[in-house]
């Protein structure tokens, strides 16, 4: 995987107050913008200077915004449109110098006199413009490889490109503490359009309090596949993640013939774990693993029950 780090040098940071309608934000590589009268955003990649998210909108009533500078412990200094809710809320869109994407984290608050139950919520929808009509795109998610509007769903992350050249844009959870996050394609019109969504079970929020919700990242890259080891480069500063170094494994499930099939019996382990000591741990062969087959009972000299 890549690094994530981004010389300070080429930073450019363009907080701007063009108008009272218009509040902007920039990093190296994305610019936001966010109109204050439609409550509307968009996402622009500076590189090439297309809006790639031509229309994000945020779930709840926005009433106000603000633009502010910023500092993440891990992703460095960057800016922000700050925009406040009308339950007294907040959603933050963040772009930080060491993240290549558009940071979302949004924030509910209760201002009612009872406990309220935030079951599911859906912090934001985008609109998307790959330059190709949705039918020409395809997603890649936890389902596989599909059309946008055949997509069952995502966990986690999704990815919307253009088979033919790659390019696309790659949303994902960067954290996954207080509820499961999802992603949904549909088409609108002729566009693709992504909607996040976090299933919470029960995420009870008392009068008077609030509750962060867990965050999410997009970004456009011009090869779709180095923006998801972007994003797993992400999680992987998020949660310290320090991964062993990888081991080869004999996984039985594999494995073939009346004796060494399946899970095979205690006395072909045996057998086998021998010829592995002796013959592949040289190479680098370590590890068995007994699949599928030893619950079948005393055929194969498994549990009877």
């Amino acid at each position: 995987m890549r690094p994530l780090l981004l010389p300070l040098a080429t930073l450019t940071l363009a907080l701007t107050h063009a108008d009272a309608a218009t509040l902007s934000a920039s990093n190296v590589g994305l610019a936001l913008s966010y109109d204050e009268a439609g409550h509307v955003f968009t996402l622009t990649d500076r590189a090439s200077g297309r809006i790639v998210v031509t229309e994000g909108r945020l779930e709840g009533d926005s009433v106000a915004a603000a633009a502010a500078t910023a500092t993440h412990p891990l992703f460095g200094p960057g800016e922000q449109v700050v925009v406040k809710q009308a339950d007294g809320g907040t959603v933050a869109l963040s772009l930080f110098r060491d993240l290549p994407f558009l940071m979302i984290e949004s924030t509910r608050r209760n201002n009612t006199p009872a406990e309220i139950d935030v079951q599911k919520a859906r912090p934001a929808t985008l609109l998307l413009d790959l330059a190709k009509p949705a039918a020409a795109l395809r997603t890649m998610g936890t389902g596989g490889l599909l059309p946008v509007d055949k997509n069952p769903g995502s966990y986690f992350f999704l990815t919307v490109a253009d088979p033919s050249t790659r390019n696309g844009v790659v949303a994902g959870w960067l954290t996954s503490d207080r509820g499961s996050g999802t992603f949904f394609s549909a088409v609108r019109g002729e566009r693709a359009e992504i909607t996040a969504q976090l299933e919470h079970g029960h995420l009870l929020i008392p009068p008077g309090g609030s509750a962060k919700l867990d965050m999410f990242v997009v970004g456009y890259f011009p090869d779709a596949r180095i923006g998801q080891e972007r994003f797993a480069d992400a999680v992987k500063r998020q949660y310290d993640i320090r991964l062993r170094p990888p081991v080869a494994t004999y996984c039985s499930w594999y494995a073939e013939g009346p004796d060494h099939g399946r899970a095979g019996t205690p006395a072909t382990t045996v057998e086998l774990s021998r010829f592995i000591a002796e013959k592949l741990k040289p190479f680098g062969l370590g590890v068995i693993q007994l699949d599928d087959g030893w619950q079948d009972g005393p055929s194969i000299g498994g549990p009877a029950t």
